[in-house]
C-alpha cells in the first residue's frame, strides 16, 4: 500500500507541476498580445503626433519625410471644414467627420477594427487634431483626387511618408507628392 499512495503523490504532483506550467504558458501569451498591442497603438499615436507638429511647424514651399507607423485596422484621414471624408477616386470609403473636428481642417488616427469605415472616427478615434490656427488648410493624397487625406494601415504597419507645403496646401504621399500626367 505504502507504493501506491507514494505513485498516487507524485501523480498528482505531476499533474500540479504540468498545470503550473500551463498556467505560466498561457498567461505570457495574453501578456505578450497585450504588450504588443500597447506598442503598436502608442507608436500610431507617436506618429500621429509627430505629423501634426510637422504641419503645423512646416514653413511654405518645404518638403521632408518621415517614419510613420500606421498599422492594420487604423485609418489616417483629413476632413474639410466639418464635412465628412467623401468616396473618391482611389480612396473609396466614405468616413462620417466626428464632432470633435468642428468646422475647422482636421486629420484624425481612427480605428476600423470593431466598426465600419464610416464610423471609425465617430465611435473609434483615436486621436483627431483641428487645425483652429490653420482654418485655411487643405489637405492632398497622391492616392486621392479632390483634395483629401486617406491611408489605410499596412500589415507591416510603418512606412516613409513624404510631406510637402504649397501656400495652404499640405500634400502627403508615399514617394513624389506630384501627381502622375495622365
Amino acid at each position: 500500500m505504502i507504493s501506491w499512495n507514494k505513485r498516487g503523490t507524485e501523480e498528482a504532483s505531476l499533474s500540479f507541476l504540468v498545470g503550473i506550467i500551463i498556467a505560466i504558458l498561457l498567461g505570457s501569451t495574453i501578456l505578450i498580445v497585450v504588450i504588443q498591442w500597447y506598442q503598436t497603438t502608442t507608436k500610431a499615436e507617436q506618429s500621429f503626433d509627430a505629423l501634426v507638429n510637422t504641419i503645423v511647424t512646416v514653413e511654405d514651399k518645404e518638403k521632408g519625410s518621415m517614419a510613420f507607423s500606421l498599422p492594420k485596422n487604423n485609418i489616417l484621414v483629413s476632413f474639410k471644414n466639418g464635412q465628412d471624408h467623401p468616396e473618391e477616386g482611389d480612396c473609396d470609403e466614405a468616413v462620417d467627420v466626428p464632432t470633435s473636428c468642428g468646422t475647422v481642417p482636421c486629420i484624425c488616427l481612427c480605428s476600423t477594427r470593431f466598426s465600419e469605415y464610416e464610423d471609425a472616427c465617430t465611435k473609434n478615434s483615436v486621436e483627431c487634431y483641428a487645425f483652429t490656427e490653420q482654418k485655411e488648410y487643405m489637405f492632398s493624397d497622391a492616392l486621392c483626387d479632390g483634395g483629401s487625406l486617406y491611408r489605410e494601415g499596412a500589415s507591416n504597419g510603418i512606412f516613409t511618408l513624404f510631406y510637402e507645403k504649397e501656400g495652404n496646401t499640405i500634400k502627403l504621399c508615399d514617394g513624389s507628392c506630384e501627381k502622375p500626367a495622365s
